[in-house]
């Protein structure tokens, strides 16, 4: 196979190259101001006076490529050589390709770290600027029990603070929240309320008809002998809660046995042999009445102010007041 290939036309080649820089209106000076390859080099390109090797090979390529010649042309155009099949075809002017360098990298990670903050931050704004959704868990709007005490669980967006009848109730962090709630024989109504950061609350009602056993009533004869004079031997503390909801802790001899929230109108009562203790949401709406060995059925009244929380108040057997 005959390898051999012609040898280069450079004055031919100088010629197209001039031809092309002139059809875009560009001086010699303006040319070398783009490539950085001097006036006297240029004119010795366009003239062909050189010896085609490496170095200059580098030079016409390059001067080739700011004159949109494409790299590609058949051998018809007057050359055959591998370095001049490279220069003369002209390149299309729009034709942009893409080319992955440091710079491209670093924009690109910037762009998608930028994105996903942005992303980020229209998500929790839509969160707060809307009002939280709340879920109560396999409840009707109406149910019937019959039993006083109800335990009531659902789910919340896990900013938001839960509420059931304006009385606070602990959730967990992921908006959980179970509570047992004491409900007054009859009609109970509960609005279930979810509030965020921003104040927008969402609000669900509920009616819990309670249709539990009538527990017999003592006579009050009856009551005065089982009450006695004081030194029985209990305590005895009768709760009854007023015009707002409160959530409430009470402990017996040092043993919980309730935690959750009572109702407005709700009456509890709650037996020891040595101590009651007695934590509170709400002092203003938890009104106590007291008997043991000091007092009996001594009205303590309301705890304190609307809202205001009580933290484990103690009463024992020996508990009494200075009036």
């Amino acid at each position: 196979m005959n390898t051999k290939t012609d040898p280069v036309d450079l004055v031919a080649l100088g010629a197209r190259l001039e031809s092309a820089r002139k059809a875009k209106k560009l001086s010699l000076a303006q040319a070398e101001k783009s490539t950085k390859i001097r006036v006297s080099i240029l004119e010795k390109i366009e003239s062909g006076q050189y010896q085609l090797d490496v170095y200059w090979s580098g030079l016409v390529n390059n001067y080739a490529k700011f004159l949109n010649l494409d790299p590609e042309i058949d051998n018809s155009q007057g050359a055959s050589s591998i370095e001049t099949s490279k220069i003369f075809s002209v390149r299309p002017i729009n034709d942009r390709r893409l080319i992955f360098t440091p710079k491209t990298f670093l924009f690109l990670v910037l762009s998608f770290i930028f994105g996903t903050i942005s992303v980020f931050i229209a998500i929790q704004l839509r969160a707060l600027l809307s009002s939280p959704k709340i879920e109560l868990d396999n409840i009707d709007q109406v149910i019937t029990i019959n039993q006083r005490i109800f335990e009531l669980s659902g789910k919340t967006d896990n900013d938001s603070d839960v509420f059931i009848n304006d009385s606070p109730v602990l959730s967990n962090q992921d908006g959980s929240f179970s509570e047992m709630i004491t409900l007054s024989q009859g009609y109970n109504n509960l609005v279930v309320s979810a509030r965020n950061r921003l104040g927008k609350q969402t609000d669900k009602g509920i009616t819990i008809i309670v249709d539990a056993p009538e527990v017999a009533q003592n006579t009050q004869e009856e009551q005065e002998d089982s009450l006695g004079d004081p030194g029985t031997g209990e305590v005895i503390l009768k709760l009854k809660v007023g015009d707002s909801a409160t959530w409430l802790v009470v402990t017996v001899d040092g043993v919980e046995v309730f935690r959750g929230t009572l109702l407005a109108g709700v009456e509890q009562e709650f037996v020891a042999q040595e101590q009651i203790g007695i934590t509170t949401g709400n002092a203003k709406s938890t009104q106590l009445t007291l008997t043991n060995d000091k007092v009996t059925d001594y009205q303590i009244g309301e705890l304190g102010g609307e809202g205001e929380v009580k933290r484990d108040l103690i009463f024992g057997r020996d508990t009494e007041f200075i009036e």
